[in-house]
């Protein structure tokens, strides 16, 4: 099967990515307006880019030619909280997705608790064991419908029970979820290590 993209319209080139980049982790993104309406939204285009300074970049599309509510949030306001998506809070999660009024608190509808960060003035959600509190550090326009949020992490939350020592995060306890494509989602589960098998004569100190 040969595609070329620009004989394909955007929904059908976007069902294509989030078919083929999988799996997907999950920014659920939580911010507040200037009326101090807070909500709650998951993005899948999502990923860390730096960790000095600590830089995480999603991707927010606009919805029928207008900007979403988080997306005017966070250029109103600058600042932002990413909740980790575990098992447990999957349902509520999705449910975020649906298409709410500006003027609807997300964590009422759909059930969260939300919790005021340390850093940053918006909540964060209580029933995340893991939350990035951000400062926006910009937005860049792509193509024809989409922006890219660039947010500089300046608080860690972590529960202690998904916290192994020197700085690292016990995965297999946390159980992130993962966006695949559609309505489908995936856990992960199943770890396994590789170590390299390189010659070491040929690998640079």
């Amino acid at each position: 099967m040969d595609i070329k993209p620009e004989n394909c319209k955007s929904r059908e080139v976007y069902k294509l990515l989030t078919g083929i980049v999988v799996p997907r982790p999950i920014a659920f993104v939580s911010s507040k307006d200037k009326n101090g309406v807070h909500n709650l939204a998951p993005f899948s285009f999502y990923t860390a880019i730096t960790s000095s300074p600590p830089i995480i970049m999603f991707a927010i599309g606009e919805r029928g030619g207008t900007k979403k509510d988080t997306l005017n949030n966070i250029e109103s306001q600058r600042e932002f909280v990413i909740n980790v998506v575990t098992e447990e809070i999957a349902a509520p999660m999705n449910d975020s997705s649906a298409n709410f009024k500006s003027e609807v608190d997300e964590f009422k509808e759909v059930g969260l608790t939300g919790v005021p960060a340390r850093k940053v003035d918006c909540l964060r959600v209580k029933e995340s064991p893991i939350q990035l509190e951000c400062e926006l550090e910009n937005v860049i326009p792509i193509g024809d419908h989409s922006h890219m949020v660039l947010g500089r992490v300046v608080h860690f939350h972590i529960e202690d029970e998904y916290y192994s020592g020197n700085f690292k995060i016990n995965v297999e306890k946390l159980k992130p979820l993962a966006r695949v494509s559609g309505p489908n989602y995936a856990k992960l589960n199943d770890f396994f290590s590789l170590e390299k098998s390189f010659n070491s004569k040929k690998i640079i100190d």
